[in-house]
C-alpha cells in the first residue's frame, strides 16, 4: 500500500512509451495521463500552425497561377517569397508543438509513476 500513500494507485501508473505514442496525435498522450486541458492545448496550437501553413501553400498556388497568366512575374515572386517564408515559420512552430506534445506526455507520465502530480500537471515545452 505504499504507492497509495504516494497518492497514486497501482492502477493509474501511465506508461511512458505508451504515452508518448500516443502523442502521435498531438494530446491524445495528455489525455492518457488524465490531462484534459493539456490535450486541447497541444492538439488545437499543433492544427492552428501547421493546418494554416498547409492552406497557406494550397491558396498560394492557385493565385501563383493566376498571376502568372497574367504576366505578373515580378509580383508572382514576391507573394510566393512572402508565401515560402510564411509556410516555414507556420509549419516549424506546429512541429515544435507536436514535439513538445511528445516529450510532455513521457515525462509526465513519469511523474505520475513517481507520484508526483504537480510535476506532472505543469506543462512542458521542447526546449533547444
Amino acid at each position: 500500500m505504499a504507492s497509495e500513500a504516494g497518492g497514486v494507485s497501482p492502477l493509474r501508473r501511465p506508461n511512458p512509451g505508451l504515452a508518448a505514442t500516443l502523442s502521435i496525435v498531438p494530446g491524445l498522450g495528455q489525455l492518457y495521463n488524465g490531462h484534459p486541458r493539456k490535450a486541447v492545448f497541444y492538439l488545437c496550437w499543433t492544427l492552428f500552425t501547421i493546418g494554416p501553413a498547409v492552406l497557406l501553400i494550397m491558396a498560394g498556388q492557385s493565385i501563383g497561377h493566376t498571376l502568372l497568366v497574367h504576366h505578373s512575374g515580378a509580383l508572382f515572386l514576391l507573394i510566393a517569397l512572402i508565401s515560402v517564408f510564411a509556410f516555414i515559420g507556420l509549419f516549424l512552430a506546429g512541429l515544435f508543438v507536436w514535439a513538445s506534445s511528445i516529450i510532455d506526455a513521457y515525462q509526465s507520465a513519469v511523474a505520475l509513476g513517481a507520484g508526483e502530480r504537480e510535476l506532472a500537471a505543469r506543462r512542458r515545452m521542447f526546449r533547444l
